[in-house]
């Protein structure tokens, strides 16, 4: 029988409000079972909320989150990752990037503009098809930086550990604590690091001459002051960084193929947030504000190609704290902005010598500040080749000198070199070096005993050297000469001077006749003699104390060249009857067997006492190669063998080389 209108509008109608009640009861089930979940992922992560209020508001953002991911994972559309709940789940997008990113944001524009020096790798066609420094074990293990904006620290930290290991063989944990805490170039420090980036790290490490290991100072995300005392006990240094030319993916895989480089990317996004496995192909922009370190790259069994990439917001988040990020798309920035800004550190002083016929950098003969002591080729050196090796570091290029830009950039500035006869093979080597990119330009040359100058006109650059072989006084008195190792009269000499390089070490071993003094006084006590290296010790340390209380950094850039070496003794390269007479090539092994000079090690010593930065040009290994490269019998003002000056044209150019890469990057 058909049913009257008015009782299928009543069906209808009482249809109608069993649905109703029906998805009312439906949301309230998820409501409970959403809460439930709510309360075990707090005792799985150990939440604790202030108050009532507080976890209903945190539950609010629970639930949107979970709502997102649930929703996300189970689309259509297919991905070819997946997001799932972490323990960020709890914050807001917005919340979550002002505490986890924390990064100095960098302009497209800024980054366009600038001016790309050489790239070591830009001619480099043989890379592997994948590469995981893990494997080769380069990689130190996940960290979790907090909730603290210091991701630029630990991105830097994370490629410095990778070179350090490729270089050295030893896989050390490095402290981000000091980066992040003794950093004080920006206007914030510590958790609020978000003036940051990776190049102030990077810059940190190496004014500070190197950085401790995380087991010395271990990293805690809390605000703190720097504890300056495990500051200045180094375990790893670099001497420089080089920028991987921007938006270009084929050359970040070129530098990537060699070591882990630091990069910067937009992860403010809620599915990187949440993103816990597979490539990553999300919706990101190009807005950096996060680093991190891409550590290898590869291609999935179905073709995908990825940038494998380490965070540092533990191993609960992505692939056990690693993300795989699409490689090779269409945008020239690379995903997420990957490769509009990344960086590879660089220690300029571990590398190998290399034959280049292009090299010298000059002619000795048109030179005319060379003086016959290292004037090899004119005295008779029946060979060149020592005059063809250039320095590669292992890393990065060293930057090919430019006279030009060099007296541009020190124009009407004043720049002394401080020390022995060392000091004055350098200071030649640098006016030579100059005066072969200007040859016509107007010079003044001043030669005195104690203080010598050259003036480029052109450009008001003076460059000068005070001879002085211990940097503390020697003094007459009744008893005799007397080597004050407290005392820097002579030090006001230097001040005022745009740039200040030191040397001194040699003299410290000269005895009997050859030593140029009598007494050796600290304090008021007077001494017939005293061991070398600990006289040597306190004379620089009377130096450190000058540097500190009498340079101002804001005006005056200070260097130190490291030790160098002689040879004399054949049996510090395994050939105990030889000398460096008649030596032809460099040592070419890959470690110099007689070890680092104890001399260095009291430089370094010193080093961590500074105050005011000084750049270390760290000459001692790369020198200790060269064996060939001293005057030996073809010097025209010494007698017999000189195994401890060098040729120029020769070593002390590479040391000038390394100058510039300090001053120019």
């Amino acid at each position: 029988m058909a049913l009257s209108w008015h009782r299928l509008c009543t069906l209808a109608v009482l249809l109608v409000l069993a649905l109703s009640a029906s998805q009312v009861t439906s949301r309230k089930l998820q409501q409970v079972s959403l809460s439930e979940r709510h309360e075990q992922w707090m005792f799985k992560y150990g939440k604790v909320y202030e108050n009532d209020q507080e976890k209903e508001r945190r539950f609010e953002i629970f639930k949107n989150n979970v709502e997102f991911i649930e929703s996300f994972n189970a689309s259509g559309n297919y991905k070819p990752y997946r997001l799932s709940i972490n323990e960020f789940v709890d914050q807001s997008n917005d919340e979550f990037k002002s505490l986890r990113n924390g990064y100095r944001r960098v302009s497209s524009r800024l980054i366009s503009s600038r001016k790309e020096t050489s790239f070591r790798f830009e001619n480099v066609s043989d890379v592997p098809a994948a590469i995981d420094w893990r494997k080769k074990g380069a990689v130190t293990p996940i960290n979790n930086q907090g909730p603290c904006g210091n991701s630029w620290a630990f991105s830097a930290v994370a490629a410095t550990e990778g070179i350090t290991q490729i270089t050295t063989g030893k896989l050390i944990a490095l402290s981000v604590q000091e980066i992040a805490f003794c950093e004080t170039k920006g206007e914030h420090q510590g958790c609020q690091g978000s003036d940051r980036n990776v190049e102030d790290a990077f810059e940190f490490i190496i004014r500070n001459h190197g950085i401790n290991s995380e087991a010395n100072y271990p990293y805690n995300a809390t605000e703190t002051t720097c504890n300056k005392k495990e500051a200045a006990f180094h375990v790893a240094k670099i001497s420089g960084y080089e920028r991987v030319p921007a938006n270009s993916e084929l050359a970040l895989m070129k530098a990537v193929a060699h070591q882990p480089v630091s990069v910067s990317i937009d992860a403010g996004g809620s599915a990187f947030q949440f993103y816990s496995g597979g490539v990553f192909t999300g919706d990101c922009g190009t807005v950096l504000d996060h680093g991190a370190t891409v550590v290898g790259y590869g291609a999935t069994s179905d073709g995908t190609k990825y940038w494998l990439v380490k965070n540092s917001w533990g191993t609960g988040w992505g692939e056990e704290g690693y993300i795989r990020m699409q490689r090779d798309v269409d945008a020239k920035e690379g995903i997420c902005g990957i490769a509009m800004d990344s960086s590879s550190s660089c220690n300029f002083f571990q590398g190998k010598w290399v034959y280049d016929p292009s090299y010298p950098l000059y002619s000795p003969t048109s030179c005319p500040f060379v003086d016959p002591e290292f004037n090899c080729q004119k005295y008779g050196r029946p060979d060149n080749f020592y005059l063809k090796y250039r320095w590669q570091p292992s890393s990065c290029n060293l930057p090919r000198f430019n006279g030009l830009n060099f007296l541009e950039k020190w124009r009407g500035k004043k720049i002394m070199f401080v020390g022995d006869s060392l000091s004055q093979n350098q200071w030649e080597s640098l006016t030579c070096m100059i005066h072969a990119w200007v040859p016509n330009s107007k010079y003044s040359f001043i030669k005195k005993s104690g203080l010598t100058s050259v003036t480029f006109q052109d450009y008001g650059v003076m460059i000068l050297l005070f001879r002085t072989p211990y940097l503390v006084d020697i003094v007459n008195q009744k008893v005799g000469r007397v080597l004050k190792l407290d005392s820097i009269e002579m030090g006001n000499a230097w001040r005022g001077m745009d740039m200040l390089v030191f040397n001194t070490w040699h003299w410290w071993t000269h005895t009997g006749r050859t030593q140029p003094w009598d007494y050796v006084q600290e304090g008021n006590k007077m001494y017939k003699d005293m061991n070398r290296l600990l006289a040597f010790y306190k004379g620089l340390t009377t130096w450190a104390r000058w540097v500190n209380r009498n340079v101002d950094s804001h005006k005056t850039t200070v260097f130190f060249q490291g030790i160098s070496p002689t040879h004399y003794e054949g049996r510090d390269w395994n050939a105990p009857t030889q000398s460096c007479s008649g030596q032809t090539k460099p040592f070419f092994g890959t470690s110099y067997p007689a070890g680092i000079p104890l001399a260095s090690v009291v430089v370094n010593k010193v080093f961590s006492r500074l105050k005011k930065p000084v750049y270390l040009l760290d000459v001692t290994r790369l020198s200790q190669y060269r064996k060939d490269a001293h005057p030996s019998a073809y010097s025209g003002d010494h007698a017999g063998t000189d195994c401890s000056h060098w040729c120029l044209p020769g070593l002390p150019d590479t040391w000038n080389q390394l100058l510039y890469a300090a001053l120019f990057g």
